[in-house]
C-alpha cells in the first residue's frame, strides 16, 4: 500500500490531470481519437488504421502530432 499523498501533491496531481484533460479535449477531432485509442485503449497503430481504413503511417503521424501539441501546451 502506498501512503497517502500530502495535501499539496494531491491538489498539484488533480490540477495537472484536470489540465491534461482538457488539453486532449482540444485536440483535433482525428488526432484526439487516435490518441486515446491508442494510449488509453491499448490499441495499436495497426488496429487503429484497420478500423478507420487507412494506412498505419497516418495514424501513427496523428498521434505523434497529438503528443506533441499536448506537450507543447503543457509546458505553457
Amino acid at each position: 500500500l502506498k501512503p497517502p499523498d500530502n495535501v499539496e501533491d494531491t491538489v498539484l496531481t488533480n490540477l495537472y490531470n484536470q489540465q491534461l484533460r482538457q488539453t486532449i479535449a482540444e485536440l483535433p477531432k482525428t488526432q484526439r481519437k487516435r490518441f486515446v485509442s491508442f494510449y488509453l485503449q491499448g490499441l495499436t497503430e495497426a488496429e487503429i488504421a484497420k478500423i478507420e481504413g487507412c494506412t498505419q503511417q497516418a495514424v501513427a503521424k496523428s498521434i505523434k502530432a497529438a503528443r506533441k501539441n499536448i506537450l507543447k501546451k503543457l509546458k505553457k
